[in-house]
């Protein structure tokens, strides 16, 4: 089995060790699991936990992605209160 398609809990980070929670309050992660792991269908890759500035999320904004908007359909808090998995690739 690759590492797209384990669980997080045996996904390695990219320092080779085990994957850490990234946010359980409010739950983060594509799948919101609370980490930012890979299952091989997340067509985004969702797998950078991070913290993000306020010029970093009005930058994105800018660019037609805004974080800022929380957006219950799909329990996603707004970025600039929590610690997000964001895209490590984009198309």
């Amino acid at each position: 089995m690759s590492d797209e398609q384990q669980p997080a809990s045996t996904q390695r980070n990219v320092l080779g060790t085990e994957l850490q929670p990234c946010s359980y309050d409010p739950m983060t992660g594509y799948y919101r699991t609370g980490c930012c792991e890979n299952r091989g269908d997340d067509p985004g890759m969702h797998t950078v936990c991070c913290r993000l500035t306020d010029d970093f999320l009005e930058y994105s904004k800018s660019q037609g992605n805004d974080l800022t908007t929380p957006m219950p359909q799909s329990n996603t808090p707004s970025a600039s209160k929590s610690r997000p998995t964001v895209c490590a690739t984009t198309s």
